[in-house]
């Protein structure tokens, strides 16, 4: 709750101020229909906070928040007038990612034919990285598609995982 008061503390000052969410839909989860913990009731509470403080931010501050649209809850969608949609890079933007990443490798365009956020692409390059530093040797392409496979599962395209409680 710290972070509440600070955002009021700075609009009480009459400060103007851009706050940015990252992954807003780990908290503005889809509801279930009936909570089945008290982790359930307090993630459903710090929801309610959190929108109640949107909802009421001042004039001349802006929210900017990112989320897997898919996991925001419809009934969160009035709360945002104004919503853009970033769609995936095609090959060739996925491409250059993957080459100023990791340069020449000659199996590049192959990665790229996976649908991957930039997020993703970084998070496969740093376990390949991890991988080469605990193992001392170089990562096979094999690999590399394994790591791709795990993130495109775990990143909401395949079956999506709870994590935590």
């Amino acid at each position: 709750m710290k972070f509440f008061g600070k955002i009021e503390k700075i609009y009480k000052e009459g400060l103007k101020a851009i706050f940015l969410i990252e992954e807003i839909d780990a908290v503005l989860q889809k509801r279930q229909s009936e909570t089945s913990s008290s982790v359930d009731s307090t993630e459903y509470r710090l929801a309610n906070i959190l929108l109640d403080r949107i909802s009421n931010l001042p004039r001349g501050c802006v929210l900017v928040e990112t989320t897997n649209f898919g996991e925001l809850a419809p009934e969160y969608h009035r709360r945002f007038p104004i919503m853009i949609h970033f769609t995936l890079g095609d090959y060739e933007c996925r491409f250059k990612q993957w080459h100023h990443l990791l340069g020449d490798d000659e199996n590049i365009k192959d990665y790229a034919k996976y649908e991957l956020t930039p997020a993703l692409v970084q998070n496969i390059v740093f376990q390949m990285n991890t991988d080469k530093l605990i193992f001392g040797k170089e990562i096979e392409k094999a690999r590399v598609i394994q790591l791709i496979e795990k993130e495109i599962e775990f990143g909401g395209t395949g079956i999506k995982k709870k994590v935590g409680f």
